[in-house]
């Protein structure tokens, strides 16, 4: 009896460093390029009117789908994956500049910097052409 005692003992603090390590395992992981509030605001030289149609062109243009949008306000709503959401705000500062806001609709910031660096990428390309 002594004998099997001994063994569930040793068998015990054995295996009984790994627990601790595997409690850790558990932790939540984030994304590797989460995005900041600072990559999701850009000013570009441009006029709100044509920063708002080339918005529509971009978020179009990374087949994301466009939920709902309003020239008078300046913001568009679009869905990314088909389960997150984004809200696209463009805000007047001049007559020859305004400004991009795209943030996530839930408030936080657990997605790719690369939805909005996309968009920011292609108004730059296309900024200067006329429509």
């Amino acid at each position: 009896m002594e004998r099997i005692i001994n063994i569930i003992l040793v068998f015990l603090l054995a295996f009984m460093p790994v627990v601790p390590a595997f409690a850790g395992a558990q932790t939540q992981t984030q994304p590797a390029n989460r995005a900041e509030l600072a990559d999701c605001i850009k000013t570009f030289n441009t006029g709100f009117e044509k920063l708002y149609y080339l918005t529509l062109a971009a978020i179009n243009e990374q087949n994301y789908k466009i939920d709902e949008i309003q020239t008078k306000g300046g913001y568009i709503l679009f869905t990314v994956n088909n389960k997150q959401k984004f809200l696209a705000s463009i805000v007047y500062v001049s007559s020859s500049k305004s400004m991009l806001k795209i943030t996530s609709c839930e408030g936080d910031y657990n997605f790719s910097s690369n939805i909005p660096a996309g968009i920011f990428n292609y108004i730059e390309l296309n900024r200067n052409k006329s429509f």
